[in-house]
């Protein structure tokens, strides 16, 4: 028997868990999601009994969530289902191919299904009926707003959820441009981090016309500079080969020695390197 959906009242407990995983009490917010309506036959006329439903939630186009409940209790019409829980027969479906049998622990409504949606990503749930012959889907979907605890819960202390901290799907810590920096096992897995022992800054105040820095073995000069006496000329500032050098390496490739050449020795003669670990 075709059946019609006349009347969705919808409850929205979902917004409040986005945050869940940032923070110790995650199992103190239920991933769930409250749905109720009121159903009638094609002649308008409330139906009873235990019927087969299906939920989905999607983010603009994208399917992010399915379920499949096949004991919804209907009285006069009148139904509800706790989306994300295993009461009145809750199973996960494929959101992609819709298949069965899926992992027990894709039936909750998790914060990660919601990562990469902003404010202006609509997100609304589709409600399917099982009419004894198919799934009959209704339309249109319903669109999902906040409650008032879940406004409050955009922010703590008066920060915005933009500024804590974010995980992925597989558990892994993201930056602001959804790149992981520390894997689920945390493990850092961002850019490469130099630390302070990486790098050497070298001087020395010399009376000779070369003035040569040696960053030591394992290092390289990236970068310095000099001062000659003030009646002086500097020649060059630049890598060079070796620690009798006298002129710098072709295409000022780094190396592991430094030269600053003036006209003539003094002992005014200053040259500095900034050295790092290769």
């Amino acid at each position: 028997m075709k059946e019609k959906l006349l009347i969705i009242i919808l409850s929205v407990f979902v917004f409040i868990t986005l945050l869940n995983n940032a923070f110790s009490a995650v199992n103190s917010v239920p991933q769930s999601l409250s749905y109720s309506g009121y159903i009638t036959d094609a002649n308008s006329i409330a139906v009873t009994g235990a019927k087969k439903l299906r939920f989905s939630i999607y983010a603009g186009a994208t399917k992010l969530w399915y379920a499949e409940y096949n004991n919804v209790a209907v009285e006069n019409g009148f139904f509800g289902v706790e989306l994300g829980e295993t009461t009145q027969g809750g199973t996960p479906l494929d959101p992609v191919t819709g298949a069965d049998g899926q992992p027990a622990n894709l039936l909750p409504i998790a914060p990660f299904l919601f990562v990469g949606t902003d404010s202006l990503t609509p997100l609304e749930i589709e409600l399917e009926v099982f009419n004894d012959n198919a799934f009959e889907t209704f339309s249109p979907r319903v669109k999902l707003t906040s409650s008032a605890l879940a406004m409050k819960a955009d922010t703590l202390d008066g920060f915005d959820s933009s500024d804590f901290v974010r995980f992925s799907g597989g558990g892994a810590i993201m930056a602001k441009n959804n790149a992981s920096v520390v894997d689920s096992t945390g493990n850092w897995v961002g850019p490469a981090i130099v630390t302070k022992n990486k790098f050497k800054f070298l001087q020395t105040t010399l009376n000779n016309a070369n003035l040569v820095l040696d960053c030591g073995v394992g290092y390289i000069a990236i970068g310095g500079g000099g001062a000659c006496a003030s009646n002086q000329r500097i020649y060059s500032m630049c890598p060079c080969t070796t620690s009798n050098c006298t002129s710098c390496v072709a295409n000022n490739t780094p190396q592991r020695y430094w030269i600053v050449k003036c006209s003539s020795a003094s002992t005014s003669n200053m040259a500095y390197a900034t050295c790092v670990a290769e």
